[in-house]
């Protein structure tokens, strides 16, 4: 008897499962609308490819919401495949083979040799000891932010939200801070608030570059990266100083520990030589991709790097590293292993199509916006016209995946500016991807915001509700005074 309880056991444990109840029923709806949908009968403008094409992304977005990420990509790109739109073979080599997802991969790939390098580290360690910040807590707090904000542009987000919280706990042993007092919980959400910006400095991060290169398929236009880095560096540091401003002048937590001490953060770190090779080869080929957007289109080293693309540029400088073998460097299998976010590189290959089938004319689906959203916001002026988008995105992504938002909001938008000439729908890209960023209202809008909700010790009662509620108020402000106009100007 006991062998065969065992025996019963061990089957058992084979097909046990972690999914819940719910996870099985919002899978059976997100296939439901992907291979049912397009039974319905064709609705306005909508043609009945159209209405197999609307239930494959409303079926990928139940999906995305409330199971995973890759699943609901793959099996939307198959079912795509067999609507009639295209060949299962060519719908998956458009996304695989997209641009933009080849492109994700190598970055974080990169990302990986950064990561594993230590240098980034060791560099964040370095800018939050310097001596300028002996007695000085606002120094300190923005050496804080700047240290997060150099780590999140170059690595992946949430490895540098940790590290980052690492250090500031080790600051406030220095200091005498204990949890839950108001400046380090200011500081824990300062640094991810920092990072959320400076993941998208560069358009070479999941969101952005979903959400980019969507925008592309849908108008055929690229954003130029070297002005979209610059402003996106000027609107993250417009953001980051209102919010120490705030803290400063508003919420004025006690900092007299820190003025009335004669103590120095001492950096613990030595940045080898081979980290130094690392930061600067990440610095050229940063510039090698931002470059070819600025430089004289007839120099020949404009042309080379034209030529090569951002994916040819980034896989040359990751197989170069491969190639050199550094003694203090790692294997491949190193860089990649922990470093690769496969939920955002599947949901990357199927946003990609599913977008460019959206916006085409077969579908009718673009020509249906339109006629349905034309009416209300007819007469409204620019203003109130990117009021009413970005405050919606901005709902929506506080409560929903702030990838999936993004991807539901792009072809919304630039299908909205069509209908509306006075528009300028690069620039309202731009400020859309920022406010689907800055998703730290609640813990389903992103895990960052998860990670300062589930840091109870440190941010006791309701204070993440109500600093995160801060941080979005505060981003979607500037986004409006500072972030609109400047992208006007800087964008046509």
């Amino acid at each position: 008897m006991a062998t065969d309880n065992t025996l019963l056991t061990k089957k058992e444990s084979i097909f046990a499962s972690n999914n819940t109840t719910a996870t099985y029923i919002n899978s059976f709806i997100s296939v439901a609308l992907m291979f049912g949908f397009g039974f319905l009968p064709p609705v306005g403008s909508i043609t009945p490819l159209g209405m197999r094409v609307a239930g494959i992304f409303l079926g990928m977005i139940w999906g995305w919401l409330t199971v995973a990420l890759h699943w609901p990509s793959v099996l939307g790109l198959i079912a795509l495949g067999t609507s009639g739109y295209a060949s299962v073979t060519s719908v998956f080599a458009s996304g695989f083979g997209h641009t933009n997802v080849m492109l994700v991969l190598f970055m974080m790939i990169f990302a990986g040799i950064l990561n594993s390098s230590g240098a980034v580290k060791s560099l964040a360690d370095k800018l939050v000891s310097l001596k300028i910040a002996k007695g000085k807590p606002w120094v300190l707090s923005f050496l804080l932010c700047l240290a997060m904000f150099v780590l999140s542009c170059m690595i992946s987000l949430i490895p540098a939200i940790l590290i980052m919280w690492t250090m500031l706990y080790g600051i406030c042993d220095v200091y005498g801070f204990k949890k839950g007092e108001k400046w380090p919980m200011l500081m824990i959400v300062g640094i991810v608030l920092s990072g959320s910006m400076a993941f998208q400095l560069f358009p070479f991060k999941s969101l952005s570059m979903i959400m980019l290169g969507s925008y592309t398929e849908l108008s055929g236009l690229t954003i130029n990266y070297f002005m979209y880095f610059i402003w996106m560096l000027i609107t993250d540091w417009v953001v980051i100083g209102g919010y120490l401003l705030l803290c400063r002048f508003v919420f004025r937590p006690d900092v007299s520990k820190i003025t009335n001490s004669q103590m120095h953060i001492e950096s613990k770190e030595t940045v080898t030589p081979y980290q130094k090779f690392i930061l600067v080869y990440f610095l050229v080929v940063v510039c090698m991709l931002l470059f070819p957007s600025i430089m004289p289109k007839e120099w020949a080293v404009t042309q080379v790097l034209n030529n090569l693309g951002t994916v040819g540029t980034t896989a040359l400088a990751v197989f170069f590293m491969v190639f050199l073998n550094l003694k203090m460097g790692k294997p491949l299998k190193q860089m990649v292993d922990g470093n690769i976010d496969w939920n955002s590189y599947f949901l990357l290959a199927g946003a990609m199509v599913i977008s460019k089938a959206i916006e085409s004319e077969e579908t009718g689906i673009k020509q249906f916006i339109s006629d349905t959203m034309s009416p209300l916001l007819a007469g409204k002026s620019v203003l109130v016209f990117s009021i009413l988008l970005l405050l919606t995105a901005c709902i929506v992504t506080n409560f929903c995946n702030n990838l999936a938002t993004g991807i539901i909001f792009t072809p919304i938008a630039y299908t909205l500016c069509m209908t509306n000439p006075n528009v300028n729908s690069q620039a309202l890209m731009m400020v859309l991807i920022t406010v689907c960023s800055c998703a730290l209202a609640t813990p389903a809008g992103s895990l960052p915001a998860a990670l300062i909700y589930g840091n109870k010790e440190w941010v006791p009662g309701r204070n993440a509700l109500k600093y995160g509620l801060i941080c979005v108020g505060l981003d979607l402000i500037i986004m409006y005074i500072v972030g609109l106009p400047l992208a006007n100007v800087m964008f046509h």
